[in-house]
């Protein structure tokens, strides 16, 4: 497998915890090595309890040469400089290590299945192709980066027509990607068809749902608390937040002045701190290790995002709990319809008043809210998943 970053029990974003659940299954029947870019997150994520057996952070190490430390300063310095105008590559010095002899390339090549999990790892699927043909290759878009390209908010033309420009490269090295592997997945019918429904593009819901989901037995307690979970380091979440914080909060409280908001997740900006230190009813709990406590104290849920693309598992986990989840198309892109939610819409007024509905009258969504989890658990269950992973990796025939 080869992947941006290692999962682990704690890690602090969906897309880990997606690929925690199926390195989990993978290592109870398979021989699973896990190729990671050497950041300092990877290196501190391999000691992390939960993290895959056997997981090389590639890159760095060996003998430091002058020679050699100048060529690794100079790979850094065009990653960091050619990003800004491909914002989708992979990682300059991961790609270069793992063409060096060493045991990573070794691990390539001896492997009967390779996984390459986000878009960045499936850009290295030509590569991968002709240096073990032999072997079953598998990725996993986690989304469509030209389609969040696309979305990228852009006030002034040059940068309307840079995210222009990436979208169109991104959905070309899509094409070549979905070309090069012998089965891609996706986590919606939306993402299929935005790269090309071929045959061999398979919608595979993510693993989100433990079998265990009940509807709410008791009412939440007080006071009245709207949740938003995020990875705050991604700049979309930061952007909804600040959204929620400037445009959608303060009409919710004018109508409901005791209300709360906690904004769970790492990784936000010094914009979103100073907004929140001016308001007393908000908090930014940071990391928080077990979150069912917080899905339980919260009498809605709401994820305001506007950009960002692929299906965005903090909505499911939100319906999975039973909580109201109020949030905008894309939101619930890949989700459902408006059916599930306490509120869908885009517009920051009507986010108001679905949340100010489920602060003031919680018990009118009580029976929209347990269909809601009937439907995703139904959806996004681990036995659905478990027997599809066995198929794509042929570990019946292990």
């Amino acid at each position: 497998m080869v992947a941006p970053s290692v999962p682990f029990d704690a890690v602090p974003h969906a897309g880990g915890l997606y690929l925690l659940r199926l390195t989990r299954i993978l290592e109870d029947e398979a021989d699973l090595t896990v190729l990671v870019p050497n950041t300092p997150t990877n290196r501190a994520g391999v000691a992390e309890p939960g993290a895959p057996r056997v997981t090389k952070v590639v890159g760095g190490g060996g003998p430091r040469t002058w020679r050699r430390r100048a060529g690794a300063r100079a790979l850094d310095v065009l990653d960091r400089r050619w990003r800004r105008w491909q914002p989708g590559l992979p990682s300059l010095p991961f790609a270069a290590a793992l063409r060096r002899p060493g045991p990573a390339l070794d691990a390539l090549r001896a492997a009967d299945t390779i996984d390459l999990e986000w878009s960045e790892s499936i850009r290295l699927a030509g590569w991968v192709r002709r240096l073990n043909p032999d072997a079953r290759l598998l990725g996993t878009f986690h989304d469509v980066q030209s389609q969040r390209f696309s979305r990228e908010p852009a006030p002034r033309l040059v940068d309307r027509l840079f995210w222009r420009w990436a979208a169109r490269v991104a959905r070309r090295h899509e094409r070549e990607g979905v070309a090069a592997l012998d089965e891609a997945w996706v986590f919606s019918e939306k993402d299929a068809l935005l790269l090309g429904g071929a045959d061999h593009i398979v919608v595979v819901p993510p693993p989100l749902a433990t079998g265990v989901e009940q509807p709410r037995a008791d009412a939440p307690p007080h006071p009245p608390t709207v949740l938003f979970v995020a990875n705050l380091a991604r700049a979309e979440n930061d952007a909804g937040a600040r959204w929620l914080l400037t445009d959608i909060w303060p009409a919710v409280r004018r109508q409901c002045p005791d209300a709360r908001l906690r904004i769970v997740g790492v990784g936000a900006s010094s914009t979103l701190r100073t907004l929140a230190a001016g308001c007393d009813e908000v908090t930014l709990a940071g990391y928080v290790a077990d979150l069912e406590p917080e899905y339980a104290a919260a009498w809605a849920v709401v994820v305001p995002l506007l950009q960002g693309a692929g299906v965005k598992f903090k909505t499911i986990e939100a319906l999975l709990h039973g909580v109201p989840t109020v949030t905008t198309s894309v939101g619930a892109e890949g989700v459902g319809g408006a059916d599930l939610f306490a509120g869908l819409t885009d517009d920051p007024h009507g986010i108001a008043a679905a949340l100010v509905h489920a602060l003031q009258a919680p018990h009118d969504l009580c029976e929209r809210s347990a269909r809601a989890l009937h439907l995703t658990r139904a959806t996004y269950g681990l036995d659905a998943f478990t027997e599809t992973v066995r198929a794509a990796y042929r570990l019946d025939q292990a």
